[in-house]
């Protein structure tokens, strides 16, 4: 309980970046840093976002096979 306290407390004294906080900051370097840092926050937010996974693609979807014909 303490260590939950304490971080609550390090976070509001500015020592821990909030979550929004890092988000900016990683938009502000996919607009306007150099090629290589740019795409990297790009697929950083990219992944926070969900974006490269099978159920944002459709991919991965139970298929069930009713076989119903009467031989």
């Amino acid at each position: 309980m303490e260590e939950k306290a304490a971080k609550r407390t390090a976070r509001r004294a500015g020592k821990i970046a909030a979550a929004d906080e890092i988000l900016e900051y990683l938009t502000g370097v996919m607009r306007e840093g150099d090629t290589k840092d740019g795409f990297h926050a790009a697929e950083l937010l990219g992944k926070h976002y969900s974006l490269f996974s099978d159920s944002a693609r459709g991919e991965g979807a139970a298929v069930t096979i009713i076989n119903d014909v009467e031989k």
